[in-house]
């Protein structure tokens, strides 16, 4: 992943000079850390990487995030809440520590020192507030894999769509029923509560640079392909009925989701709010970029299994109510990930374990780590 040095403060002016320097002054002191460098400005917050000493001789990299400005503060306090609730979730970047309150030197409030303390954040004491640190995802963000995917033409196994899919609707469950367990807690596989009624919660800014690449893991979903992890909450909100669409937060997140893979698919932005829609299989969709009907583009994709076109067809019906259910989403989608390359006919060479780990290692493994000379700010990370 492409990173700004502080030596090349392009992107900071006189007052984000200061705050990275009270943020490598303060890790600098702490005899288990040290402060690596800034890696993002995003529309409200830094973003820093730092180094942590553990036992063993074990390092970890975290990432700390504090606000811009003091206007900004009520965004990145807002996604401390979040992330905070969603904590618990394999599909969430894992909070390691927050601050969400003001006085640098804690002297404000016993509460907010004892909670410190209590969730493990003590290496925060001291920044002023607020200030929010994750685990640091070495693989870098979708946004960056998007970028090369497209420079190379690389078309991605039907596989990798799946795979990848299932992470966008686990994390779509997670904002649905958040588990709420707090800082630094365990990660676990998503799941639907029965009875209980979802939560109204969007994200708000859904996109590929705040969709970051985890490692592979033991959930069972992923088998040789890194699982995505979902951050960026600083406009996540409750009220959606304030929109003009008026879209229920689970809706419009799965409908962000699907938008995003057919960018991926197209290898260019699908703008599906302005494409004229098609009729498959008897109702409205945004999906025409992907589809074998009258206006669609299907037949640019030969490739792409047709089980993921229908899935996506009914993810972007025009009309809300005739979009699948989230369980109905997770159930079908987990089926059709669980295919093996045999499966896919005479495109099977294409899904090999072997055909999926050359393509993941040029795309992520590999990828150049050098700043391109056409740096673009992606949430909060420049890739």
């Amino acid at each position: 992943m492409a990173t700004l040095r502080v030596g090349a403060d392009l992107f900071l002016g006189a007052p984000n000079k200061k705050q990275v320097n009270e943020i490598r002054n303060h890790f600098n002191a702490l005899p288990d850390f040290a402060f690596e460098e800034i890696i993002g400005r995003g529309a409200y917050g830094l973003t820093f990487r730092v180094v942590e000493k553990l036992a063993n001789g074990k390092t970890r990299r975290l990432a700390v995030k504090r606000a811009l400005s003091k206007e900004s503060e009520s965004d990145l306090r807002r996604e401390i809440t979040w992330m905070t609730r969603l904590g618990g979730a394999a599909h969430i970047a894992r909070v390691l520590g927050t601050r969400n309150v003001t006085g640098g030197n804690m002297t404000n409030t016993r509460r907010g020192l004892a909670q410190l303390f209590r969730t493990r954040s003590r290496f925060l004491i001291g920044i002023e507030g607020p200030v929010l640190a994750l685990e640091y995802l070495e693989n870098g963000s979708l946004a960056g894999m998007y970028k090369r995917m497209c420079r190379a033409k690389t078309v991605l196994p039907n596989r990798i769509l799946w795979s990848f899919w299932v992470c966008l609707v686990r994390a779509c469950i997670a904002m649905a029923y958040p588990p709420d367990r707090g800082i630094n807690a365990t990660p676990r596989l998503e799941q639907i509560t029965a009875g209980a009624i979802p939560g109204t919660l969007e994200h708000g800014d859904l996109h590929r640079g705040n969709i970051m690449i985890g490692l592979t893991d033991d959930f069972g979903e992923h088998g040789p392909i890194p699982g995505l992890k979902l951050i960026d909450f600083g406009t996540a909100q409750t009220d959606v009925n304030t929109h003009t669409r008026a879209t229920p937060g689970t809706s419009w997140n799965i409908r962000e989701m699907s938008n995003m893979m057919l960018d991926i698919i197209a290898h260019r932005t699908v703008l599906i709010e302005t494409n004229n829609p098609v009729t498959y299989k008897g109702y409205e969709t945004g999906a025409s970029e992907i589809l074998d009907v009258p206006g669609g583009g299907g037949a640019n994709y030969p490739t792409l299994d047709e089980d993921f076109r229908d899935l996506m067809a009914r993810c972007l019906a025009r009309d809300q109510n005739l979009r699948p259910s989230l369980p109905a989403i997770l159930t079908e989608s987990l089926a059709r990930a669980g295919k093996g390359a045999a499966s896919y006919g005479a495109n099977q060479a294409l899904e090999t374990d072997e055909a999926i780990r050359d393509v993941l290692k040029n795309l992520i493994y590999d990828a150049s780590t050098t700043l391109p000379s056409d740096p673009i700010e992606i949430g909060w990370v420049l890739v």
